[in-house]
């Protein structure tokens, strides 16, 4: 009974370290391998180190072992071969033998290699083997995988199908957990090339970039060389596909909040996003000198815009200024302009307007001064600045005054209408204008056309130097209107003058004879007094 209680605890420790040995075996170790010629395999016995060996499987599928001598193992399993050695030293060599059988190195089992690699093609799998060492085998990932992934993929047992396990290659060069996962037999390394990102714009060294692990915009300006001054106020967007429509989005960035340490603004950036750095730009245009775009510097005001943009035109010395911005997150401007103002002498009157900050892509428009034009008699006729608190008055003083003729006329002013089309005229009385009576002056408004008409004239022909109609003024008489028409020809007969009046209500004219010989030998009566609308004839004769 003793003996037979000693043999029950030998056997179950046996089967406890056979159950040991396979549970640290590799996957060799399984009867589903046959041992091939050149396979290298690692034999030990239990208590008896003496007999570790090392053995290459022969050209003829044998080996050679202590007491046994060769052995044919060629197409044996792992477990064959165990069992045998153990059969062998059994028979008077060790009475209860346990043989550890382990497969170092199986030339015909591969691991697979593809992509982005130096060497891609086959490499032996050996014992231990993990993804760094099956790398470093073929030379490792080229440059363009270096933020790549590797991708294993692995037979099911049991099924036909595979299981990817991916890896992200800076994990494995950093010697991680990952990196150092064991491989199987028949596993198919995939090296896949890094994901890319496009910087283009107002950077140091555009152009497409790998995209590293947890890469957020700030880091991927500094590895494009950073930013030149001409962007350091510039706009920042990522450009990004849309995963659930065609096209991209647009996401502004503000890289001064960033720069000034608010990381929560940092964005991270995705694979093919293209981060534009626009140019720090703003546009001037109108009546300036050197109209066009510009660099918009740190603190930049409105003021010094214009001034970069030489100044404001002679067109544009009375105008208004006014300021368009970009609607935030988009590429379309505000509807309506966020500020504007008016210009005197080529200076922004409102220093709050001047002193105004500008952002990027701003656009300034300066305007043409409003006009008017004033026509008629005047002395000079034509289109003139609107200046602030200008009056009709001021406005024919502007026009060197009234010329003789529109003394004793009127002024219309035409004004477009407000509310609809065409236009509204509005009489001014010039006589009390001219005599300085400012009760009736009236300022005026952009556009507006001011008209000085004679309205009471008197017509002189025949015999005259100058034929033609000429200004009525109180107290004319036959007389002084041939001196204003240049005095008689030496055709004229003084004693041959006629005024043809119009007679009131018809179309006909009464006529009267004047004698300017008597006026000119001091009959003073026979001066006769004009009234609008005369007509004065002088016929010739001999005196």
């Amino acid at each position: 009974m003793r003996y037979l209680t000693f043999y029950i605890v030998i056997s179950c420790w046996v089967l406890l370290c056979a159950v040991f040995v396979d549970a640290k075996t590799s996957e060799f170790e399984l009867d589903t391998y046959k041992v091939d010629i050149n396979d290298v395999l690692d034999i030990r016995v239990n208590d008896n180190p003496e007999l570790k060996t090392i053995a290459t499987v022969s050209t003829d599928g044998t080996i050679t072992f202590p007491y046994l001598g060769t052995l044919f193992v060629k197409d044996m399993t792992v477990s064959e071969i165990k069992k045998a050695i153990e059969d062998g030293l059994s028979k008077g060599y060790i009475q209860y033998p346990v043989v550890t059988v382990s497969l170092t190195r199986a030339l015909k089992t591969k691991i697979f290699i593809y992509g982005d690699v130096r060497g891609p093609g086959e490499v032996t799998y050996e014992k231990g083997m993990t993804v760094l060492t099956a790398l470093s085998r073929i030379g490792g990932v080229n440059e363009a995988a270096l933020h790549g992934t590797v991708t294993i993929r692995r037979k099911q047992e049991g099924t036909l199908g595979n299981k990817d396990i991916v890896i992200g290659v800076q994990s494995i060069l950093a010697d991680s957990a990952k990196g150092n996962m064991l491989l199987k037999p028949d596993d198919i390394l995939i090296i896949g090339r890094s994901k890319t990102f496009f910087i283009q714009g107002e950077v140091m060294h555009a152009g497409q970039f790998a995209l590293e692990e947890g890469l957020t915009v700030i880091k991927a300006v500094t590895n494009a060389g950073g930013i030149p001054e001409t962007g350091l106020y510039g706009t920042v967007k990522i450009r990004r596909r849309q995963n659930e429509a065609p096209g991209f989005k647009d996401i502004e960035i503000d890289l001064r909040n960033i720069i000034a340490g608010h990381v929560k603004d940092d964005v991270l950036i995705n694979p093919d996003d293209i981060l534009i750095v626009e140019r720090n730009k703003i546009f001037i245009q109108g009546e300036v000198v050197k109209p066009g775009q510009f660099i918009l510097e740190e603190g930049m005001t409105l003021g010094r815009g214009l001034t970069i943009a030489g100044g404001v035109t002679v067109s544009g010395l009375n105008g208004k200024v006014k300021v368009r911005r970009r609607d935030k997150g988009t590429d379309s401007y505000q509807e309506s302009d966020i500020k504007e103002g008016g210009i005197g002498s080529g200076i922004i009157k409102s220093k709050e307007l001047e002193n105004m900050l500008l952002e990027p892509n701003d656009i300034i428009i300066v305007e043409k001064s409003k006009t008017f034009v004033i026509d008629g008699e005047v002395t000079r006729p034509g289109q003139y600045e609107l200046e602030d608190g200008l009056t009709v008055g001021k406005a024919i003083i502007v026009a060197g005054g009234v010329k003789d003729g529109g003394k004793y006329g009127k002024v219309t002013v035409r004004r477009k209408k407000e509310s609809s089309l065409g236009y509204d005229d509005i009489e001014v009385d010039l006589k009390n204008l001219i005599e300085g009576n400012g009760k009736v002056d009236m300022p005026l408004f952009p556009d507006d056309v001011v008209k000085v008409t004679c309205i009471r004239k008197i017509l002189i022909y025949g015999e005259v130097n100058k034929i033609g109609e000429f200004p009525y003024e109180d107290g004319l008489t036959v007389f002084k209107a041939i001196i204003q028409a240049g005095g008689f020809t030496k055709w004229g007969s003084p004693n041959r003058v006629k005024i043809l009046r119009p007679i009131p209500g018809s179309k006909d004219f009464d006529t009267i004879k004047a004698n300017v010989n008597d006026v000119i030998n001091g009959k003073a009566d026979a001066d006769i007094p004009l009234i609008p609308g005369d007509i004065i004839v002088v016929s010739s004769g001999i005196f």
